[in-house]
């Protein structure tokens, strides 16, 4: 489960090897084994026994804004000692391969997206809705087929994210008419969100970052190292490409939440010049993003858990640069000598 600190002045100490919270008369202990995360939302009192306890374990201890954007996260210096893994990530993302794994992280993406579509014009009745998301369908169709062309184009990267952004053009405004009534929206809007259901998308979103960059460090990658999207200091470039595939997927669960009822207008306020979450709103979204993480989920036509699923993804991606890395004509570049380390020479 993922230990969300939410209450204002709690504090999480270490105690007979457990974690030992308490807030206000509320005291609790909790062991490191039933928590695979620890959210910070609200401000709060982290003792250095407490963190050293969760390093041990391997929980990462993630901060959160108000709009579910994580800002920071702790984790071991011993995440990964995979310098090979790194040196081939470098050299991978300036290839010719780089650009086909793009188109394939593309096509998922928006297969995924297509499969929403259909799947809600079959499984709501929609008045005056089903002729819309069916020509959305059907324009996102005939971009897919231009994937594989853009991957061989003299700037494929740009050419790929072009072919993104039009699917997007389609997608968002028939997946946002057909939200039910009070969650309907036109464009997607980031930070400040400007209606209530991009407020809970950016929330969702900002905790599936979190799940995915967990997995690009548990496999031994670089997080700061993107293949797609272009480097940015302080940003977990290759966690934004690694999620593209899981956003449709994150988009399901929303538009399930809210038409179960969920989450509803009393769970949503105005924050800076928009619309975000209140407590409440996030209590209830952090929950079923826990449950969905544990949940059977069909990616790539296999069942298994999401969380599984992002590990075996990013795994699939650290066993190509492998591959790469080995490849006959880095042979030389494999093999170049380098100095023994000295840390205490001049």
């Amino acid at each position: 489960m993922q230990l969300v600190l939410d209450t204002h002045n709690v504090a999480l100490r270490q105690r007979n090897r457990s974690f030992y919270i308490s807030a206000g008369k509320e005291r609790r202990m909790i062991s490191p084994h039933k928590i695979s995360s620890i959210a910070v939302i609200s401000p709060c009192t982290l003792t250095s026994a407490a963190v050293l306890l969760a390093v041990e374990h391997k929980i990462p201890i993630i901060f959160f804004d108000h709009s579910g954007e994580p800002e920071a996260q702790l984790w071991s210096v011993h995440f990964g000692n995979q310098a090979e893994l790194r040196r081939a990530q470098a050299l991978f993302s300036l290839s010719d391969e780089a650009a086909l794994w793009a188109a394939e992280v593309f096509r998922l993406k928006s297969e995924g997206q297509l499969s929403n579509l259909l799947r809600i014009r079959e499984e709501r009745n929609l008045p005056g809705l089903s002729s819309a998301l069916e020509r959305a369908a059907d324009n996102i169709r005939a971009l897919i087929q231009q994937l594989d062309t853009k991957a061989a184009d003299r700037e494929p990267f740009i050419a790929l994210m072009g072919v993104e952004g039009a699917v997007a053009r389609h997608y968002w405004p028939a997946w946002g008419k057909a939200a039910p009534a009070g969650f309907q929206f036109d464009k997607r809007s980031r930070r400040p969100a400007q209606d209530a259901h991009n407020a809970a998308l950016n929330y969702l979103y900002g905790m599936l970052y979190n799940a995915v960059e967990s997995a690009v460090l548990g496999v031994g990658m670089d997080p700061m190292f993107g293949i797609i999207h272009a480097d940015e200091f302080g940003a977990p470039t290759l966690v934004f490409d690694l999620i593209e595939p899981f956003r449709p997927l994150a988009d399901a669960l929303l538009m399930r939440l809210l038409y179960d009822g969920a989450l509803d207008a009393r769970h949503f306020e105005p924050w800076q010049t928009g619309i975000g979450l209140n407590r409440e709103g996030r209590r209830i979204l952090i929950a079923a993003f826990n449950d969905w993480l544990k949940e059977d989920t069909v990616f790539q036509g296999r069942s298994t858990s999401l969380r599984n699923h992002l590990f075996t993804y990013a795994g699939a991606l650290a066993h190509r640069l492998k591959l790469f890395w080995q490849h006959d004509d880095l042979d030389q570049l494999r093999h170049r000598r380098r100095p023994p380390a000295t840390p205490d020479s001049e």
